[in-house]
């Protein structure tokens, strides 16, 4: 179907020239049959379709058609770099003057637009899964006044830490007598497991690339023996090479780009720096280094600034914002030929390429608080190696290489991953502590009385596995502990009547999703203190799960030097400053066992003040705490997610404590001075 028939569904002729320009000019097979489903309708659907099939378009187009009337669309994501992407992407598409949709994001780091988004002033507004979750706490209304609600990469409903929070949001949004349109964007799922009869979407199956796919694996005799996606047809490709590097030196030769997954961040960058040393005759990547020159030093920066000689980058989770952009840019545009990256390249960064080789067969994965290897899920890999092969690059195939080292990977690699069936979408939902659940559900105007709150807990997609007596009795009977937690910790008022309400302090732990036992610590330290100390306060912020349980790679928090580099550090500032409350407490008995938590706690409240009374630098503060860069950003992160959780506990129980706390969570976050706000 020629684009120019979407007149017909009353596109504007202004809106088909920019998606013309965008290269949009003939629908894809599955946006066709989304368009015949009704998704300029207003019927829900459920999207299944590998990546690069066109699915995204069709959230796009249904987004569109929304705002051109006058409607409301938001547009959820599961990650902030997702977020960022499809709001500048929006926004030159469509909020230029002479279209003027009116386009808005919502994430941890833009809260800028978050009193628009709640009263209605958007046509479009990029959210992600958690962000809205917490705006619909101040004002629930926001779902009954939208018309349509766009579910990026919905399969994460599986993921094990953030699956059950975007199944509750749906079960919200379904719960709703508003006939919201939910269109439901995933990967090729081929047990929905009844998740489509449950969302009361009707399903558009496309399993069909645009771009065929060869996902195999490069045997020990150089033989690159594949199956295509298409067709399931098995082929053979020869190579010159079976080793990694060498393989990639090949494909370089021939001109190609590549993406080298690997499974930890230190792999990334060994791998980049061994292969600009083997990849040494390729011209610099000029461009990158330029802008890379412009960003603060950092450890990774000046890593890659040796790797971009070669045209050799690394993408990973150390990485900052800006290099990791600058990255993505050089890849692009052509002048980096090799990436090496963990799977945060994989989830919606559109990076496209020819060949991705993973390297690892196995991923690292915490099992019982230990890190062990397991293999791969089947619908991971084929995420992975979805993304070779892209729609308007002029490849006529993608490849998605596993390399065997002898016959027993070479078995294993076919059995566990190419000749595996995809898993069977499972609900998430009880993965998590059912109190959070239940807090969730009040706090955002879905409660009542305790029936009704447990009522609400049964349309989840989970419920259908709660089929026996048994089972039913189980759940009702979590669910009633959850509501008596909430109670006992002040969250919820019971009323005479039986209605169950969140309090003040119960819609900010939901807004802040933190735990019920971190909050009531907060709570209790705030009451006790007659004033605010930084550092005291830091520790206080240090000494919750979501700081101290937080897995940061690579550190040995029980090493004996470690811990006394820390003493070292807290006996200096003693010197200089009057330790009080809890951070005095500890350097009390700081000569006693210093467990690991303890020690995560006190290098997080020193960094903090650090941060916020030095002018050291990322790589000062990296030196000083024997942290990486990445380690140092995640802890502030946490920290300041748990210092602006301290912010909202203290307008209702010590007002006076509010705006300084929210200042110092905002500078821990950001890692600037508190001097900078003034």
């Amino acid at each position: 179907m020629k684009i120019d028939k979407l007149l017909e569904k009353g596109i504007p002729q202004e809106i088909i020239k920019t998606w013309k320009d965008y290269g949009y000019n003939e629908l894809l097979p599955v946006q066709v049959d989304a368009i015949k489903k009704g998704a300029f309708d207003g019927n829900s659907l459920l999207i299944c379709a590998p990546t690069s099939s066109g699915k995204t378009f069709i959230g796009e187009m249904a987004a569109i058609s929304y705002a051109l009337r006058g409607k409301k669309t938001l547009y959820l994501v599961p990650f902030k770099s997702i977020a960022e992407e499809k709001f500048l992407e929006f926004s030159n598409k469509y909020a230029k003057p002479e279209i003027g949709i009116i386009v808005r994001i919502s994430d941890q780091d833009h809260r800028e637009t978050d009193e628009e988004i709640k009263i209605g002033n958007y046509d479009i507004a990029i959210l992600t899964y958690e962000k809205l979750t917490a705006l619909l706490v101040s004002n629930a209304a926001m779902l009954d006044v939208c018309n349509c609600v766009i579910v990026d990469e919905i399969h994460m409903i599986m993921d094990a830490d953030r699956g059950g929070n975007l199944e509750l949001l749906l079960t919200k949004i379904k719960a709703l007598d508003t006939n919201t349109q939910i269109i439901g964007l995933s990967a090729v799922l081929e047990n929905l497991n009844g998740f489509d009869e449950w969302l009361d979407a009707e399903v558009v199956y496309h399993r069909e690339r645009p771009v065929e796919l060869y996902i195999g694996v490069l045997r020990p005799d150089k033989v690159f023996e594949y199956r295509t996606w298409n067709s399931k047809i098995v082929g053979e490709e020869s190579f010159q090479s079976n080793t990694l590097y060498d393989l990639v030196k090949e494909l370089i030769e021939k001109d190609e780009q590549v993406i080298i997954i690997r499974n930890s961040v230190a792999e990334t960058i060994n791998t980049a720096l061994y292969l600009s040393r083997i990849l040494s005759g390729q011209p610099a990547a000029y461009r990158t280094i330029t802008r890379l020159n412009d960003e603060p030093e950092t450890e990774t920066r000046n890593e890659l600034l040796k790797t971009l000689q070669y045209a050799v980058a690394f993408h990973n989770a150390d990485c900052e914002l800006g290099e990791r952009l600058a990255v993505e840019e050089g890849f692009r545009i052509g002048e980096i030929r090799v990436i090496v990256a963990t799977t945060t390249l994989s989830t919606g960064v559109n990076l496209p390429c020819k060949t991705i080789i993973l390297a690892d067969n196995q991923k690292w994965s915490m099992v019982r608080g230990n890190l062990q290897q397991v293999n791969w899920s089947v619908g991971e890999v084929q995420n992975i190696f979805g993304r070779a092969g892209r729609l308007g690059q002029n490849d006529e195939f993608g490849r998605g290489i596993f390399i065997a080292e002898n016959q027993r990977e070479y078995r294993y690699i076919w059995g566990a991953y190419i000749n595996a069936k995809l898993e069977k979408l499972q609900s998430t939902f009880t993965n998590k502590d059912i109190a959070i659940r239940v807090l969730d559900v009040v706090s955002t105007g879905f409660g009542g009385s305790r029936q009704d709150i447990s009522d609400f807990i049964f349309q989840t997609f989970a419920a259908k596995d709660w089929k026996t007596p048994e089972a039913k009795e189980q759940i009702s009977g979590y669910v009633q502990t959850g509501i008596s937690r909430c109670l006992d910790a002040g969250l919820f008022i019971e009323k005479e009547s039986g209605t169950i309400e969140a309090t003040d302090l119960g819609r900010i732990c939901a807004a802040k999703q933190v735990s019920i036992e971190s909050f009531q610590k907060l709570v209790n330290y705030l009451k006790e203190i007659d004033k605010i100390d930084i550092l005291d306060a830091a520790f206080c912020a240090a000494n919750t799960d979501e700081v101290n349980k937080f897995y940061y790679r690579g550190v040995r928090w029980n090493d004996l030097e470690f811990k006394r580099s820390l003493l070292t550090h807290l006996d200096e500032l003693s010197s200089n400053i009057q330790l009080v409350g809890l951070i005095e407490q500890f350097y009390m008995q700081k000569n006693s066992y210093i467990s690991q938590d303890k020690a995560i706690s006190v290098a997080a409240a020193l960094l903090a003040y650090d941060v916020l009374n030095s002018a050291l630098t990322t790589r000062d503060l990296s030196k000083k705490y024997n942290l990486t860069a990445s380690n140092i950003r995640k802890m502030c992160s946490n920290l300041g997610w748990i210092l602006d959780t301290m912010s909202g506990i203290a307008s209702v129980v010590a007002p006076q404590f509010t705006t300084k706390l929210y200042y110092i969570g905002e500078c821990v976050t950001f890692r600037v001075p508190l001097i900078c706000l003034f």
